[in-house]
């Protein structure tokens, strides 16, 4: 518990940083993934019309991470 609790002060000051990451990131995928299921149920697939390809370069390539070594990409 009390490791615990040393951690979750130790990352308290970012945690607004974190959650607006997360809001950009994976809950407004999420949310724009449950609006196109609801559009394809009411037999709505216009949104397909939207699609397209990118492809997109490391910014830096072999840095250190946690688990070994990793290209890095910027964010959008």
């Amino acid at each position: 518990a009390a490791f615990h609790r040393a951690a979750a002060a130790l990352v308290r000051p970012r945690l607004g940083e974190w959650r607006e990451r997360w809001e950009r990131g994976a809950r407004a995928a999420a949310t724009a993934t449950g609006a196109q299921l609801d559009r394809l149920e009411q037999g709505d697939f216009s949104h397909l019309a939207d699609a397209e390809v990118r492809a997109e370069q490391p910014s830096a390539y072999g840095k250190f991470g946690m688990c070994g070594r990793l290209d890095v990409y910027k964010g959008q």
